[in-house]
């Protein structure tokens, strides 16, 4: 029963929708998996069982890229510490700590992973998960940024202009809210924090489209609210980006985004919008049913700071059976109040009928570019229905509430 609820436990926080900052399948990376148990009978149907996994990147491999040649200076360390740790000696060990009046499965695993790639930097994660009594297990994830060039770990202090700090606070501060919808208005209570203080998160990557700031449980909101992220776009910082440093590439007049995300064999969105020469933004989402055959689907970009259906200047679909722009005033569902209400803002919805498993449809957009703004918005939401189950992208809990009250992805593109 205990291996049951571990298992359970683990798989909640691994197997959930996430944004990727790199494809699988373009570096070809190896793994390997060590793993050890130990379990010591304390009375009758009574006993304490300790595991440990540990999985990392092969950086023996012959296919390894070469801006990964010296990631094993990163992993043999802990790969050190997971061998010097024995579960027989650690279960005696907690045994007699707890003189006998101790039982179950307990569970620590840590993976480390290539999470994201730019052309300058790359960075590593470390997730960690388990359980070892008490009311709930833990998890948490940690994040180390490299220069490909020097190898180096890098600091903000690295990427950044002397005297950052309270500029990037602020800054950090003002996009946060407006990420995760809060009002001007608002406090950071209204988000779940402990208190209306805000703190950067030390913990960040460095990614193609800005910096991935990361909380982890406990450190701003409650273990149920689990992690916190946001991503602060660099088209916010250029001003203090060091352009001799990694982040240079960033200052680049390339401005197109690219982002990612999936739920294990169930959905995936793959977006892409790109600034034009002619001042108009081209908007490409492509969304994959990796689940159920025969379901209805519906893929909706929202766009706050519009509207008015002039914005669209051209709409196309492929794949989807329906494509209906809804303007400011247009009907549309309002989850919450279980009825259709007025739009604030533009909204374009694809649907598609008898979905098949593994399709991709794809809609793209051209649109003006929003006036006396130096970014445009837009709100990102994917959804699948089929024998009485619904899938969706974000999950409920992630994400910012648009005005249908749906989660959404919240994506900055800089102007």
């Amino acid at each position: 029963m205990w291996h049951i609820i571990t298992l359970l436990f683990i798989l909640s926080f691994t197997i959930h929708a996430e944004e990727l900052f790199t494809d699988p399948h373009t570096f070809h990376l190896g793994h390997k998996t060590f793993m050890e148990e130990y379990c010591k009978s304390i009375k009758a149907e009574k006993q304490l069982c300790e595991k440990k996994k540990l999985r990392f990147l092969d950086y023996k491999s012959d296919d390894l890229p070469a801006f990964l040649a010296k990631v094993g200076e990163h992993i043999t360390p802990i790969l050190s510490k997971y061998n010097k740790q024995k579960m027989k000696r650690s279960v005696l060990s907690n045994i007699k700590d707890f003189e006998g009046d101790v039982s179950g499965e307990w569970y620590n695993a840590l993976s480390v992973d290539l999470f994201s790639k730019t052309s300058a930097t790359y960075t590593l994660s470390e997730t960690s998960s388990g359980y070892t009594g008490g009311a709930h297990g833990y998890y948490g994830i940690t994040f180390s940024n490299y220069d490909t060039r020097t190898q180096k770990k890098l600091t903000l202090d690295d990427l950044l202009l002397p005297d950052y700090n309270q500029t990037l606070q602020h800054i950090a501060f003002t996009h946060y809210k407006e990420a995760r919808g809060l009002k001007p208005t608002q406090t950071l209570l209204d988000d779940g924090w402990f208190n209306n203080k805000f703190e950067l998160a030390e913990n960040f990557a460095v990614t193609d489209r800005g910096l991935y700031f990361l909380y982890n449980q406990y450190e701003v909101k409650s273990y149920a609210d689990g992690i916190t992220t946001f991503m602060l776009p660099y088209s916010k910082i250029r001003s203090l980006i060091d352009p001799k440093g990694a982040l240079g590439f960033a200052l680049g007049k390339n401005r197109k985004i690219h982002a990612s995300f999936y739920e294990a064999e169930k959905l995936s969105i793959i977006f892409d919008a790109k600034v034009n020469a002619d001042k108009t933004l081209t908007v490409t989402a492509k969304m994959t049913n990796l689940t159920y055959s025969n379901a209805r689907g519906w893929l909706s970009l929202s766009f706050p700071q519009m509207q008015y259906k002039k914005a669209i200047l051209k709409m196309q679909k492929k794949g989807f059976t329906h494509l209906q722009a809804y303007p400011k005033g247009s009907s549309i569902y309002n989850i919450k109040q279980k009825k259709a209400l007025p739009a604030n803002y533009l909204l374009v919805e694809a649907e598609k009928k008898k979905w098949h498993y593994n399709d991709a449809c794809t809609l793209t957009l051209t649109i003006s570019l929003p006036a006396n703004s130096s970014e445009c918005i837009i709100d990102i939401r994917g959804s699948l229905k089929a024998e009485g189950k619904n899938i969706t992208l974000p999950e409920e809990y992630e994400g910012v509430k648009g005005q249908q009250n749906f989660t959404n992805y919240r994506v900055f593109v800089g102007i």
